[in-house]
């Protein structure tokens, strides 16, 4: 994952060098599963203008993109949580259509490192 200048690999490698060997394709598994789940529901509620589903799932993507290192992609998720808040759908709807093709980066990243480790989604 080192050539992915949209993610920390250092970061990334932490967080997996923490799960272990044994458990990183798991956790890996489960971050694609919540991933998914969050580019599905934010999908459907940027264009419905739907703040709680935006504000709820920003919350989770911002935490879930700091912690894995996709610096870029948690910013626009703080940036859409804060939209989403102000109840802003210009906005909302701009930023989500910023965000969407980073979290697809994202989760293509993650599958790639689980298929790596043999845990393929």
């Amino acid at each position: 994952m080192n050539d992915d200048p949209e993610l920390n690999p250092e970061r990334f490698n932490a967080l997996l060098d923490l799960a272990g060997p044994e458990t990183a394709g798991t956790l890996l598994i489960q971050i694609l599963h919540d991933l998914d789940e969050i580019r599905t529901a934010l999908g459907q509620a940027a264009p419905a203008g739907d703040f709680a589903v935006i504000r709820a799932r920003t919350h989770v993507l911002s935490a879930l993109a700091g912690e894995l290192g996709a610096d870029a992609l948690h910013g626009l998720a703080v940036d859409l949580n804060r939209a989403a808040h102000a109840e802003a759908s210009a906005d909302t709807a701009a930023l989500w259509a910023r965000a969407q093709p980073r979290l697809d980066a994202l989760i293509a990243r993650i599958a790639a490192e689980a298929d790596v480790r043999g845990a393929g989604a």
